[in-house]
This record gives structure tokens, C-alpha cells and sequence, in this order.
């Protein structure tokens, strides 16, 4: 997150950079055997002023995201509620940028993300293989940086 926010400083000049990442919710064990999509989305500010060196960034960093994941389960469209945002359709009203960081416990989950068909993996008892490739849509955020552990 450090080096994408200097990164993004670089690219437009800011010093106050705002990041949006999700966060899973099945850290609760009363869900685990649900189905669902249980993410939320928390954003994160960067404080890039007063020129910081990269360790004094990363220690903001790390104090922001334990921060934001302190509050991961406060719904992010109620952030925008409260703060009484202007929304627009052509942008997300809190941030530009989203950094999405995947946790892959089993190793084999990276190969259902590339284009491949073909590709497939097991994932317990069952199979998993890309039922269509669903191309990246305009406008969710400017930039997003995905990345698969």
C-alpha cells in the first residue's frame, strides 16, 4: 500500500492520496459455511506531506490500514452517507485508486484471474474453472492495482 500511494503521489502530484481496498468478512465463524460475497470496501488515506522518507511513510501506512481494519465492518456506503458526498456516475466519491491484495491459502486460486479457459483448480473437493472471462469495466476506479498472494 506504501509504495502504490508514493507511486500514485508521483503520478499526480498530491500529497493527500486516498486508496480504497476490500476487506473479507469471513473471519467470523458464524459464516463459514454461508455462500456469499462478504466484502466491504474500507478506504485508506496516505499522508504524503512534508516530503516523508519511505520508512516514515511506511509507518503511517501501516498505522492508516490497522486503522481502516480496525473498522472494516462499518459498510462503506454508509461512509458516503454520512459524509454527505456528492455522488456522480462518472466516479467513486471517496477514491480514485483501488489496491486489491487476494489471499490465496490454497496457492491455486492465481490461475482462475488469467484469461485461460483452459485453466482449472482444485479448491477441496471440487474443480474450479472460469465460467466466462469478464473483462475489467470503465469506471469502477481510475486505477487498480490487483495483486494474488
Amino acid at each position: 500500500m506504501a509504495a502504490y500511494q508514493v507511486l500514485l503521489k508521483a503520478w499526480c502530484g498530491q500529497d493527500d492520496i486516498m486508496v480504497g481496498t476490500s476487506v473479507s468478512r469471513r473471519d467470523d465463524p458464524r459464516w463459514s459455511d454461508v455462500v456469499g460475497f462478504f466484502v466491504n470496501t474500507v478506504p485508506l488515506r496516505g499522508d504524503l506531506s512534508g516530503d516523508p522518507t519511505f520508512v516514515d511513510h511506511l509507518a503511517r501506512t501501516r498505522t492508516s490500514v490497522l486503522g481502516g481494519l480496525a473498522h472494516q465492518e462499518f459498510p462503506f456506503p454508509l461512509i458516503v452517507n454520512r459524509l454527505r458526498l456528492p455522488r456522480s456516475m462518472s466516479h467513486n466519491p471517496v477514491f480514485q485508486a483501488f489496491l486489491n491484495f487476494l489471499t490465496d491459502r490454497s496457492g491455486e486460486l492465481g490461475r482462475l484471474m488469467t484469461p485461460d479457459r483452459d485453466s482449472a483448480t482444485r479448491f477441496g473437493d471440487s474443480m474450479l474453472r472460469p465460467f466466462m472471462i469478464i473483462p475489467q469495466q470503465e469506471g469502477q476506479s481510475e486505477i487498480v492495482l490487483q495483486m494474488a498472494q
